[in-house]
């Protein structure tokens, strides 16, 4: 079966996604594990369906009822970009930092839950969702992470952040300190929307599958993350594109890598190994200091010391 196949008819894969990416697709297809949502996700994704029903303004958040630690996801739709999980800090005061997380081709089957899946384990929503995530997050950033079963595509993640941006969306954010970051598909996503929209301060690949030209992304401070193990996606595409940042420049604050020996497998996806940097990547507390220090057109103070378990380069 080809890759559209198993895209269930939404047609083939998109041009905007990299080739480690259809390659990992269409290597998937045949043996695809379908992940079986837990307890705590059923019960988000009932409760969703009935607040969903008694929507009558499409731009409005609904909560989703699913509540952990004190934290809430609420689902927002823009109806000129996407469909979006929402998280804001119940204690925030004034205008936050956003925290932008898109997914990877893995999540590109099904519905917004599908952002919340066993796979998508560690990232910045399931965190959030699962009362997991590390304070310096849950307590300091808004986070949005959109659904796409179409690729990442520039125009519409800027349509997308006007929305964000305006009272509709139900959030105070700051526009100099607006955050990409992204996994796989989800990370070369938001190094391409870092360069094309130039809105954001920093963005955060994690795995990504391609990179852009370093030129285009001068200005940006970017940190990324990288198993040395990952059997998808090879880390030299993390290292080129940092390296490629510092021929131009750019001070190892600006422009950080860190590589992880031996990254794991999503959980459900036992043969992509060290793929899942993100879930050591997104549970690093230095990584949201850092992101609170970035503003646009505003330099960094030196970063804290690394930890000893990566090999930041």
């Amino acid at each position: 079966r080809d890759s559209g196949d198993w895209l269930m008819g939404w047609g083939p894969l998109p041009a905007s996604m990299a080739a480690a990416d259809q390659r990992a697709l269409a290597a998937a297809a045949p043996h695809r594990r379908i992940v079986r949502p837990g307890a705590w996700h059923r019960g988000a994704r009932a409760w969703a369906a009935v607040v969903g029903a008694a929507l009558a303004v499409e731009a409005a958040p609904v909560a989703m009822g699913e509540e952990a630690a004190g934290m809430t996801l609420l689902r927002v739709r823009d109806p000129n970009s996407y469909e979006a999980f929402v998280y804001s800090p119940p204690d925030a005061v004034g205008p936050l930092p956003l925290l932008l997380y898109l997914h990877g081709a893995g999540e590109m089957q099904g519905d917004l839950d599908a952002v919340l899946s066993e796979g998508a384990t560690g990232t910045p929503p399931v965190a959030l969702a699962r009362g997991s995530a590390p304070p310096e997050l849950a307590h300091s950033f808004a986070v949005v992470a959109p659904h796409t079963r179409r690729g990442w595509r520039p125009a519409e993640l800027g349509r997308f952040l006007d929305f964000l941006l305006s009272p509709s969306s139900g959030l105070a954010l700051d526009a100099a300190r607006l955050h990409a970051t992204g996994h796989s598909m989800g990370g070369h996503g938001a190094l391409v929307a870092a360069a094309a929209t130039r809105r954001f301060a920093a963005v955060v690949p994690v795995a990504a599958s391609g990179v852009v030209d370093a030129k285009a992304l001068q200005g940006i401070a970017v940190w990324a993350f990288h198993g040395k193990n990952d059997v998808i996606v090879p880390s030299r595409y993390s290292e080129d594109l940092v390296q490629g940042l510092r021929s131009r420049g750019a001070s190892e604050e600006v422009a950080r890598l860190t590589l992880y020996e031996a990254a794991p497998a999503p959980p459900g996806w036992p043969s992509y190994q060290g793929h899942a940097s993100t879930i050591p990547a997104y549970a690093t507390p230095e990584l949201y200091q850092w992101l609170l220090r970035q503003r646009l057109g505003v330099s960094a103070p030196s970063p804290a010391p690394a930890r000893p378990e990566r090999s930041d380069i």
